[in-house]
């Protein structure tokens, strides 16, 4: 198993263990159904919380988001932009990308569709250095990248050439979102703010 699988399971077993610690059941799927991580029940097993968890080793690092988790992008993708895009402009700024061809068709953000955020799914954010926890809800940080992205593109012009992950600043830092901190009441479990461990 790669490292970063290493670091990616040991922070899916610390959210599940630290749910259960708060009160929920909680249980890992290890990378067996796609988006979600976690399923999560309160107590009474009326409420559910479906999680994606994102883990990093190092307090400074970030945490790596794609494109694809914001809009519905085709596979081939020659350039994104947010409205239309010259070739010749797109051939100016590339340097490492090989401009798309001048028959090519960009792709427009604005044109594409959105992946929506769903009230029952959350993401939480890990950082295995001092072991934090960021809580944060799908819809949010789906728009937030969708936010990240299109300030990338306006500030170079509207448009990038190339592939849809080269080079896009959609990661994320603690320092983006200190409001999500701890904040394991957003699940919905009626989970203790703190519990001793060893209580049963």
């Amino acid at each position: 198993m790669a490292q970063t699988d290493k670091i990616g399971r040991a922070g899916e077993h610390y959210v599940a263990a630290e749910l259960n610690r708060r009160g929920a059941y909680a249980s890992p799927f290890s990378g067996n159904v796609p988006g979600i991580d976690i399923v999560a029940t309160d107590d009474e097993r009326q409420n559910m919380a479906y999680i994606q968890v994102k883990t990093k080793r190092f307090a400074r690092q970030r945490w790596p988001l794609s494109l694809r988790h914001a809009w519905e992008i085709p596979k081939d993708v020659s350039c994104l932009c947010l409205d239309t895009c010259d070739p010749a402009r797109c051939a100016e700024v590339s340097v490492k990308v090989s401009p798309h061809p001048h028959h090519a068709d960009a792709t427009n953000l604005y044109e594409l569709k959105k992946v929506q955020g769903k009230p029952d799914h959350f993401w939480i954010f890990v950082s295995l250095e001092e072991l934090q926890y960021w809580i944060v809800p799908d819809n949010v940080v789906r728009e937030g990248i969708r936010q990240r992205i299109v300030k990338y593109l306006e500030e170079r012009g509207g448009h990038r050439p190339g592939s849809s992950h080269h080079s896009l600043d959609t990661s994320l830092f603690a320092d983006d979102m200190p409001s999500w901190y701890g904040r394991w009441d957003e699940l919905g479990l009626g989970l203790e703010d703190q519990m001793e461990i060893g209580e049963s």
